[in-house]
């Protein structure tokens, strides 16, 4: 591109940038929020040299392994009573050695996860807790310890493979990498997998609840039925049960049981937990769905784990338990755009690789429903730009 055509470029991305500032202005919203930083991010990167971008690749791995020494070193823990330290005062306290801590932490000044108010000196910002929480600590953790080793082996894998998608699960990159065991085989071996991953799953729900973004009544209350063994709602591997707690919390007049199924480890940790009225139960997707003629199934990001193969056969499950004109599937998931996807998206999409999932386009949905006997119904956007509840029902 020549020089004057990409100074047009960039005078239109700085258009771009101010009109999304002065929508965010204007509103305050979130999605105006990402929406900004979305076009603050696409002028930063077009403003890139080759080297640059060259550079930026190489350099990535730096500032999660800097987090993670300053997390296992407790130094961010010590930041977050509010008081700032000298690196004087964070060596002493952990034993570390003084250069050291300032290495790492000249990193993290840099990168925005903490200050810098005077020489040698740090202080929290309202980045730094995050890191000191043990949901997304241990999102961190399990980062680094299943997710960037696989990543790292990527490149080899598909070229092994052929470059072709992943499938099935069992010759994937994750047992490519470890021995021939999925992550899911090794949380069996390992409660602390499922735990630290569950932590950081339940960590991520923040924001607005889709309970309370869709017309309940409008998807549930129609022909409900009661009685001691209708059922509501089935929460498919809905983990320790938080969604339908809130559920229970907000709509328990509504009448039918509210049950979390999920693997046995999750259970057993869930069962460690208060209830709240929400019955839990064992159960593999991959199994037939013992549960007949409840009036929703619902899925919250559990499909972008798994290859259409493996979906299909979940979901087939499901629908052998449906009773037409009654039950239907939820289907709470990320839904790309098919062109023009934003960064983040993109990442998580080829972090679902590692496992052997993916992120789907709306056209990836009505194929991989469509089937299996079902089709969308209803679309809720429950979190700008992409997350969606889609309401499933069979042909």
């Amino acid at each position: 591109m020549a020089p004057a055509d990409k100074r047009d470029e960039a005078r239109q991305l700085v258009d771009e940038l101010e009109r999304a500032a002065k929508a965010y202005d204007g509103t305050g919203r979130d999605d105006a929020r990402q929406q900004l930083r979305n076009a603050a991010l696409k002028l930063a990167l077009r403003l890139e040299t080759p080297v640059d971008s060259h550079d930026r690749t190489l350099f990535e791995p730096h500032r999660s392994a800097a987090i993670r020494v300053a997390t296992n070193a407790k130094w961010l823990d010590m930041l977050a009573n509010g008081k700032p330290h000298t690196a004087v005062e964070l060596a002493n306290e952990t034993g570390a050695q003084r250069s050291l801590v300032v290495r790492i932490m000249r990193l993290l000044v840099a990168e925005d996860v903490v200050t810098e108010p005077d020489l040698e000196t740090y202080a929290a910002n309202e980045k730094t807790s995050i890191h000191t929480d043990w949901g997304w600590r241990d999102g961190l953790i399990h980062f680094f310890e299943h997710v960037s080793p696989v990543l790292l082996k990527l490149p080899e894998y598909l070229a092994a493979s052929g470059y072709r998608e992943p499938d099935p699960p069992a010759k994937g990159p994750y047992p490519f990498i470890s021995g021939g065991k999925s992550f899911w085989d090794r949380a069996i071996e390992e409660p602390i997998l499922q735990e630290r991953f569950d932590n950081f799953m339940n960590a991520q729900r923040v924001g607005p609840n889709w309970i309370d973004l869709i017309s309940i009544d409008e998807v549930f209350r129609p022909g409900l039925r009661e009685g001691p063994d209708a059922v509501l709602l089935v929460d498919i591997g809905g983990g320790v049960g938080h969604d339908l707690k809130y559920f229970k919390q907000k709509h328990g007049h509504l009448p039918g049981r509210l049950v979390v199924a999920d693997l046995p480890a999750t259970i057993d940790y869930a069962r460690q937990k208060p209830h709240d009225g929400v019955e839990l139960q064992p159960y593999d997707m991959f199994t037939p769905q013992p549960i007949k003629g409840a009036r929703a199934y619902y899925f919250r990001t559990v499909f972008h784990d798994w290859p259409d193969s493996s979906c299909k056969q979940a979901l087939e499950n499901t629908v052998a338990a449906m009773e037409r004109g009654y039950s239907r599937i939820l289907i709470n998931e990320r839904v790309l755009p098919d062109r023009a996807v934003d960064q983040l998206s993109c990442v998580v999409d080829l972090t679902m690789l590692t496992m052997c999932g993916k992120e789907r386009t709306r056209t990836d949905w009505d194929e991989l429903l469509g089937s299996v006997g079902l089709q969308i119904v209803k679309v809720w956007i429950v979190a700008e730009p992409d997350k969606c509840l889609f309401e499933v029902d069979l042909i």
